[in-house]
């Protein structure tokens, strides 16, 4: 590999760093922050509102199965460009809206538009680029945590204080302004495409080297395989479905705006710290291991959450919340999953598949939390939930990696 293939890999690499912090911070972590202000100005119920983001995942899960042999087929850095522009262009609209179906209507679009620029793109791209991309995927998407931990109490202040109106247009603009240059310099989707090679990514010498054993057995790739990995894709997202109602979810207990804003701030600190540590742990123990010392830790935290009350001491708050966050892990966790099982010669068609799964789980998400709150006046049932999908997901994680080793697929 010569030092030109190494130099735009890395080029492209810090590129989805600054575009996952700002797609992260804005249209990942901040929706929910729109939901409770929009019910009490509209009288549209907060069940319904909970709605959007299904209305949003469910869309973006109609194209992500497609989004691969879409990348390969055009230019990524106008293809993301465009989707970008088009994106921005209806969470402007929001801002102008009054009717439900209206809402429902530009979700659908900004949800068609995440699906084809957000929820697949690091890893996709970034196996591309690099021959071990445990590492580099896990920064990039621990970076859409730090954009959460920046950005989202800002955004929350800013509807405070102008209004979820403005906090829209405000939103619109810095997603074209800011994702539309990033795209056009800083992005590629093959080294192969400039006449260049996939670079080595952040190795050491005690780096697990079953990240791509996977790819030189193809029973690796099988049904029963797919099936658990969909299985546990799908309760990962779930559980980690909770971010849009954990601003809502802390109002309940009778914290004022500025400690939400506050709270909000550790919990995307949790969300990135679980989201940088599997590529790094992984790298001395494995991706199967990874689970097992974080699920437990984000099961408490899940189960803690609900005894959570405006008189209990601070730091109990933070670490609570902090794991809340950590169930996010598995926006990272997923994508080095699918590596560890299936290798890179079979990731982009298995991943395609299993992103499906994560997105009707977080679109099954939003709708429950929503609707179990509207029907008892509480997030208890919804925390509930929330600590046994993480429970069935390394449940899987188990199941999985019993029958892989059993199979000798990796040692």
């Amino acid at each position: 590999m010569n030092s030109k293939s190494s130099k735009r890999a890395w080029v492209v690499f810090v590129g989805l760093c600054i575009y996952y912090f700002v797609a992260f911070g804005l249209l990942y972590s901040s929706f929910g922050l729109f939901l409770t202000p929009m019910s009490n100005d509209l009288g549209i119920s907060y069940a319904t509102l909970s709605l959007t983001p299904t209305v949003r995942v469910l869309c973006g899960t109609l194209v992500t199965s497609v989004v691969a042999k879409i990348y390969q087929r055009t230019n990524l850095r106008f293809f993301l460009s465009a989707v970008v522009i088009v994106m921005g262009a209806a969470i402007f609209l929001l801002s102008r809206t009054t009717q439900v179906w209206s809402i429902m209507l530009l979700y659908a679009v900004i949800g068609v538009c995440c699906g084809l620029s957000l929820y697949s793109t690091i890893p996709m791209v970034l196996n591309q680029w690099f021959k071990a991309p445990a590492t580099v995927i896990s920064i990039a998407i621990a970076c859409g945590g730090l954009g959460g931990v920046i950005i989202t109490p800002v955004m929350s202040n800013l509807i405070n204080e102008h209004g979820w109106r403005m906090g829209y247009i405000i939103m619109a603009i810095a997603v074209v302004v800011i994702l539309v240059p990033i795209s056009l310099i800083l992005l590629d989707y093959s080294p192969a495409r400039r006449g260049l090679e996939p670079a080595e990514g952040i190795k050491r010498k005690t780096q697990n080297v079953t990240m791509s054993l996977a790819a030189q057995n193809d029973t690796a790739y099988n049904k029963g395989n797919l099936i658990m990995c969909a299985i546990m894709f799908f309760f990962g997202s779930l559980s980690g479905g909770m971010y849009m109602h954990i601003s809502s979810s802390l109002y309940t207990k009778g914290f004022d705006a500025a400690q939400v804003a506050l709270f909000i701030s550790f919990y995307q600190l949790g969300t990135m710290l679980f989201q940088l540590m599997p590529g790094f742990i992984s790298s001395w123990i494995g991706p199967a291991k990874v689970a097992f010392i974080s699920m437990p830790l984000l099961i408490a935290g899940a189960i803690a959450g609900i005894f959570i009350n405006s008189g209990s001491p601070f730091i109990l708050i933070v670490i609570v919340v902090m794991l809340m966050g950590g169930a996010r892990l598995f926006t990272a966790y997923s994508s080095i999953y699918a590596r560890y099982v299936f290798g890179n010669v079979r990731f982009d068609q298995a991943f395609s598949k299993l992103q499906m799964c994560t997105l009707a789980g977080a679109a099954s998400s939003s709708f429950i939390y929503g609707g179990l709150f509207q029907l008892s006046g509480t997030y208890a049932l919804s925390l509930i939930l929330s600590a046994f999908s993480i429970f069935m997901a390394l449940l899987m994680i188990f199941i999985l990696r019993t029958r892989v080793d059993s199979k000798k697929l990796v040692k």
